[in-house]
């Protein structure tokens, strides 16, 4: 089933840049008004190696233990 989905925190998935040139992929939060990394995804090089770690930190979100996620039933048939 595919469908837009709606988040009820401040968590997200963040690239940060690396001296070296990589890119880091973590997933943050922010709800609390304070800036925290959970979760360190992975560290890629290419454009295909990010686009993945993105991919599956927007996984460990959705199925994160204290996490609600949302399908509406009108973006179900987009």
């Amino acid at each position: 089933m595919q469908g837009k989905y709606v988040y009820l925190s401040g968590m997200f998935v963040r690239r940060k840049k690396n001296r070296s040139g990589s890119t880091s992929v973590v997933v943050a939060d922010k709800s609390s008004g304070v800036f925290k990394e959970l979760k360190v995804v992975g560290v890629g090089t290419t454009d295909k190696e990010i686009r993945a770690l993105v991919k599956e930190g927007k996984e460990w979100i959705a199925h994160y233990g204290g996490q609600q996620t949302i399908l509406f039933q009108d973006d179900a048939a987009e």
